[in-house]
């Protein structure tokens, strides 16, 4: 299975960073909550989604000779509606 973070920023030094950001590159950052999506699905395929979203976009401004970053996925968040499932994070009273 590939990483979640292979083809974003953090795999990336902080000098690739810096001439990229001298550039005003445009940064893509995949979001998603971790939550129920029923017994077939994992808790992550917000992210999963996101994050491929992510990597067609990347793929579609380079061939336009264009560029851009993925940030690191952010994978995390509450979820009231779903929070009676093991695994969705929620407000507990």
């Amino acid at each position: 299975m590939e990483s979640i973070f292979s083809e974003t920023m953090a795999n990336m030094n902080w000098k690739e960073i810096e001439l990229l950001g001298n550039q005003d590159i445009p940064v893509l950052f995949p979001l998603g909550v971790i939550e129920e999506h029923g017994p077939h699905l994992p808790l992550a395929t917000d992210i999963y989604l996101s994050y491929a979203v992510c990597k067609k976009v990347k793929k579609k401004i380079e061939s336009l000779n264009g560029k851009c970053l993925i940030a690191p996925p952010y994978y995390w968040g509450i979820n009231n509606c779903m929070g009676a499932f093991p695994g969705s994070f929620c407000f507990k009273e």
